[in-house]
């Protein structure tokens, strides 16, 4: 559990770093766009690496949940540095 909960503030550190220094992001609309892309790319990153197989449905599953899930973290982090910054 702990492994996981570490793993995910990582993942928010990396997004916020990226929204507040490389790319100046900081509306939760343009963070969550940037999120999707973002999310997209790492769940098929993570499904390459992990899976041995091509089953369409499970990687459309990945796109989906990984984009939606990193989308929403995104605007969130994005929202977050837009208060703060």
């Amino acid at each position: 559990m702990l492994f996981i909960f570490l793993g995910c503030l990582s993942f928010a550190f990396l997004l916020a770093y990226v929204y507040s220094k490389l790319a100046q992001i900081s509306s939760f609309v343009t963070g969550f766009n940037a999120g999707i892309v973002i999310g997209i790319l790492y769940a098929l990153n993570w499904y390459f690496f992990v899976s041995n197989e091509f089953d369409l449905r499970k990687i459309v599953e990945e796109i989906v949940i990984g984009g939606l899930m990193t989308g929403i973290t995104g605007g969130l982090v994005a929202y977050a540095n837009g208060k703060i910054g």
